[in-house]
C-alpha cells in the first residue's frame, strides 16, 4: 500500500527520512541464538516489552561480555507499526558498545533525536512516543465511564487469567488526530455475544489467527484476530465516524483520543476497554527489562525516582536541583538544561496529550517560591550576622545608609557638603553604589578622588570588599 493512502499526506510528512528508511530496511532486525553467544563468548539476554495481541511489541537481544558488562552485539524483533520498527532499529545502534549501566540511561527521546534528519525537526509525531488510540467506554466499579472522564487514581477493570479485576490508573494519555485517520471495527468473540466496536488509527496493526499483522483499514468481515484469552471475529468495518457523539469532533475535524496506564502487573495499558502494552517508541522500557534480566534484579529497581518527563526520563529531583543550582526562571530554560518537555510537551502544562501528576510550570513555580522563602530566611539571618552578600536589596540600602551616617556623613557636613545614595545595582562581581554629592562636595576637586576613595574604603571595610562607589 502506498504511504500516502495509508497515512494521508499530512501525517506522513511528520516522519523523518531516517524513520522511513529504517521502517523499510531495518539493519538490526533478527535474533541472537545461544549458539551465537557461545561462539562469541558472551552472555545472551532476551527481553520483551509490549503485547503482540494488541499491536506493538519488541523483543531485544543482547550479547554481553560478562568481564566488562559491555554489550558487544544486539538485535531486535518488533511487532507493530513502522515507528516501532524504526525506533527499535535505532535503539539497537545506541546499545551496541555501551555497558549495561550506560544502556539503561538511553531514553526514548535519545532514540527519537537520533532518528531526526535535522536537530530542530522531530522524527515522528509526538503521539507516536506513546500509544495508539482506541475508543470505547471503560468498565469501572461504578459502571461504564467514557475514557475522557477518567482521571489519575481512578479504578478501571482489566482482564486477567482469573477474570476481571480492578486496577488504579497511573497515567492518562491523550492527543489530537484527524477523523480521517480512524476506522471503526465491530468485533465479536468466538464464543458468541453481541459485537462491540473499537476505533483504531488506520495504520494500527492487529495480529490475526494465522500470525499475520493486518492494518486496521485492511480488515475484512470474517477475519479472525488473536486476543489475549480468545479469538475475536471481525463483524463489520466502517470508516464513517461522524455519528459517534463521544468523539467530540472539533472545528478542524480533529478528535481527542485517550490511553490509560494502569498499575496491574500483567497489563500496563488499558485503551477504552482493550488491554494492551502498545507504544511505538519502547526503547527505555525494553532496555530496562534486559538490564534487569542481566543483573538479576526487578526492573522496578531502576525506577527509584519520580519521573516527570517520560520522553527524556527526567526525574522530579533532577528538575528541582537544576532549577535551584542554575536559578532558572522559565520552562524554556528547564528544557535547555534537561531536555524535559522537548518532545511531546505533555509534561509542560495541563492540557497536553497526556495527563501528568507533575507539570514543569507547577514545579518551576513551587521551586521558585521555595527559593524566595530561603532567600528571605537568609536575609533575615544576614541582618543579624551582618552578612552583606545574603541581604535583600532593601537591607543593603539600609546597611549602606547606616555606615554612611555613622562613619562618613559627619565629615562631609563639617566641610559644608553632604551626599545621598541614588541607586544600588547588583552585578556579577560587584555591588555598585551610585551616589550624588550635595552642597560644597558637589564642586570639591577631591570628590572624584580622595573623598570618593575614602567612602568606598569605609563601605568595603564595614560591609563587603565587593562594593564599588560610583558618583553621578
Amino acid at each position: 500500500m502506498a504511504k500516502a493512502s495509508l497515512f494521508g499526506e499530512a501525517l506522513w510528512d511528520q516522519y523523518s527520512n531516517k524513520v522511513v528508511e529504517r521502517m523499510n530496511n531495518p539493519k538490526n532486525q533478527g535474533e541472537i541464538t545461544e549458539d551465537d553467544a557461545k561462539a562469541k563468548g558472551g552472555k545472551l539476554v532476551v527481553a520483551d516489552f509490549g503485547a503482540e495481541s494488541c499491536g506493538d511489541a519488541v523483543r531485544l537481544y543482547w550479547l554481553v561480555d560478562e568481564k566488562t558488562d559491555r554489550i558487544i552485539d544486539a538485535k531486535f524483533k518488533s511487532f507493530g507499526c513502522g515507528t516501532a520498527i524504526a525506533s527499535s532499529d535505532m535503539m539497537v545502534d545506541l546499545c551496541i558498545g555501551k555497558t549495561v549501566d550506560e544502556a539503561v540511561k538511553i531514553t526514548n527521546i535519545d532514540v527519537e533525536m537520533a532518528l531526526r534528519d535535522d536537530p530542530e525537526t522531530p522524527a515522528v509525531p509526538g503521539q507516536k512516543m506513546h500509544c495508539s488510540p482506541y475508543f470505547m467506554p471503560v468498565q469501572t466499579p461504578n459502571g461504564k465511564v467514557q475514557i475522557g472522564e477518567i482521571k489519575i487514581g481512578d479504578e478501571v477493570a482489566v482482564y486477567t487469567e482469573k477474570g476481571l479485576v480492578n486496577s488504579r490508573v497511573k497515567r492518562v494519555i491523550s492527543y489530537k488526530t484527524p477523523v480521517s485517520d480512524l476506522v471503526r471495527v465491530y468485533l465479536k468473540t468466538s464464543s458468541g455475544g453481541i459485537p462491540a466496536f473499537y476505533v483504531f488509527t488506520k495504520d494500527h496493526q492487529l495480529l490475526d489467527n494465522k500470525g499475520n499483522w493486518v492494518f486496521a483499514e485492511n480488515l475484512k468481515n470474517g477475519d479472525v484476530l488473536t486476543a489475549e484469552f480468545e479469538y475475536l471475529i471481525v463483524d463489520y468495518i466502517d470508516s464513517e465516524l461522524n455519528d459517534l457523539p463521544n468523539l467530540n469532533i472539533d472545528e478542524n475535524n480533529m478528535v481527542t483520543v485517550y490511553t490509560l496506564e494502569v498499575e496491574h502487573e500483567a497489563h500496563n495499558y488499558i485503551q477504552n476497554g482493550v488491554i494492551s502494552k502498545n507504544c511505538s517508541v519502547m526503547a527505555y522500557d525494553v532496555i530496562k527489562e534486559a538490564a534487569a534480566i542481566y543483573k538479576g534484579v526487578d526492573s522496578k529497581s531502576f525506577e527509584e525516582e519520580t519521573i516527570v518527563c517520560e520522553c527524556a526520563r527526567v526525574s522530579l529531583a533532577t528538575l528541582r536541583e537544576v532549577i535551584k543550582l542554575n536559578n532558572l526562571t522559565t520552562v524554556e530554560q528547564i528544557t535547555d538544561y534537561t531536555k524535559a518537555g522537548a518532545f511531546c510537551k505533555s509534561c509542560i502544562k495541563p492540557g497536553g496529550h497526556e495527563q501528568r501528576e507533575y507539570y514543569l510550570v507547577d514545579i518551576l513555580r513551587d521551586v521558585r517560591i521555595e527559593m524566595d522563602q530561603e532567600r528571605l530566611k537568609e536575609a533575615a539571618n544576614a541582618s543579624i550576622t551582618g552578612d552583606f552578600s545574603k541581604m535583600t536589596l532593601v537591607q543593603k540600602i539600609k546597611a549602606i545608609d547606616s555606615v554612611i551616617d555613622s562613619s562618613v556623613r559627619q565629615f562631609l557636613v563639617a566641610d559644608g557638603g553632604n551626599m545621598e545614595v541614588i541607586d544600588i545595582r547588583e552585578g556579577e562581581r560587584y555591588t555598585d553604589v551610585y551616589i550624588r554629592y550635595l552642597g560644597a562636595c558637589s564642586t570639591c576637586s577631591t570628590s572624584t578622588t580622595g573623598t570618593l576613595y575614602a567612602i568606598e574604603v569605609t563601605l568595603k571595610e564595614k560591609l563587603s570588599p565587593k562594593i564599588r562607589v560610583l558618583p553621578i
